[in-house]
């Protein structure tokens, strides 16, 4: 059984002279956004995970005291987990490495990362030739492929995930496929509804904000491959410099 989304993926249209206005001024408030989102992150960082790190010290320094009690261990631990949930919010809410990578090795950091941690194989296919794009527009590709990932993850019969880029002069195209094992896909339960989350919901809202495109084909029993394609040509409205007070 194969079921499409309602969103077919077809070609970027050219935009109309209102509707380049108003792409402007989406990309305007995206970009007042994600920087909003960007001072959060350092918050979180430089002053929240400075005192979880500061905590941990003094835990570590305490259980080498003895005798040492059972409660301070679970204080450690419970500290410890609390970093790296800071660290990943951090990276959600703003993911800083594209500032210093180009996208697709950022990209690539953060997907070796969540395979790392989940035990789930995940590839990515790049063109030998990238191109950079409207910091944007990265952001917005980042959050779908994160967010395409997570889902997929979840789903507990996902044994493999491949992210495709590609890009051209004027689009830039996402695919996120996933494979299910077919020993468990008849009895794990099934995908949960994407319209519940709500970060899928904010990622299909950025992408159609931007002029894109995206499309869902599920087909039972081999998983989900999610498609997205971006124009590249609203980054002629140069937000990216966009001063917030």
């Amino acid at each position: 059984m194969k079921n499409l989304s309602r969103h077919h993926l077809p070609d970027v249209d050219t935009p109309t002279e209102s509707q380049v206005g108003m792409r402007g001024r989406a990309l305007e408030l995206l970009a007042i956004h994600d920087a909003k989102l960007k001072d959060v992150a350092h918050y979180l960082h430089d002053e929240i995970g400075q005192l979880l790190v500061s905590s941990c010290m003094h835990l570590h320094l305490s259980i080498e005291a003895q005798p040492v009690s059972p409660h301070l261990t679970t204080c450690l631990s419970i500290v410890q987990q609390a970093i790296e949930r800071v660290r990943e919010l951090k990276s959600h809410l703003h993911p800083s490495m594209i500032e210093h990578l180009p996208f697709p090795e950022a990209l690539r950091c953060s997907l070796d990362d969540r395979a790392r941690r989940d035990g789930v194989a995940i590839e990515l296919l790049t063109p030998s030739c990238w191109f950079a794009l409207p910091s944007t527009v990265e952001i917005t590709c980042y959050r779908v492929v994160m967010e395409a990932v997570d889902h997929a993850i979840s789903h507990k019969a996902t044994t493999r995930v491949r992210v495709e880029l590609r890009q051209d002069a004027e689009t830039v195209e996402l695919t996120i496929r996933d494979v299910v094992s077919t020993l468990t896909s008849i009895s794990s339960p099934p995908y949960r509804d994407r319209t519940c989350s709500a970060g899928w919901n904010e990622s299909c809202q950025r992408i159609e904000w931007l002029g894109g495109k995206w499309q869902i084909e599920s087909i039972s029993g081999q998983g989900e491959t999610v498609r997205i394609r971006l124009p590249i040509e609203p980054a002629a409205a140069n937000f990216d410099d966009v001063d917030v007070l």
